[in-house]
């Protein structure tokens, strides 16, 4: 059994988003062969929140754009700005524990959310 780990979790994470199903309920690929610290579990739970609405985020759009509620031009703006905003975010969260685990240096800007 395999502990559970940042990058392990930044793993499963994407094992997650990119799963090809329409079941966004299912749950992650492996997810009981790792040992899960009860300390954690308050983690995976906000994890489980943040991945829930990306994905909403995206079949938000996804029917947006299916539909012509959205336009090329607003799509466009979603991606350069919204998505770019998300990316800020994990960046953010990433730069911040590699800084507690000091594998990295602290980037000491806040991103806006």
């Amino acid at each position: 059994m395999k502990k559970l780990t940042k990058n392990l979790l930044v793993k499963m994470i994407n094992e997650y988003v990119y799963s090809a199903t329409d079941n966004g309920n299912q749950p992650v690929a492996r997810h009981g062969e790792y040992e899960v610290d009860n300390q954690l579990v308050m983690y995976e739970e906000s994890t489980e929140r943040i991945v829930g609405l990306i994905r909403d985020f995206t079949k938000m759009v996804d029917q947006g754009a299916k539909s012509g509620d959205l336009t090329n031009e607003q799509l466009g703006k979603i991606i350069d700005f919204q998505l770019t905003r998300i990316q800020r975010s994990i960046d953010y969260a990433n730069s911040t524990l590699d800084s507690i685990t000091k594998e990295d240096n602290l980037d000491m800007t806040t991103p806006e959310v």
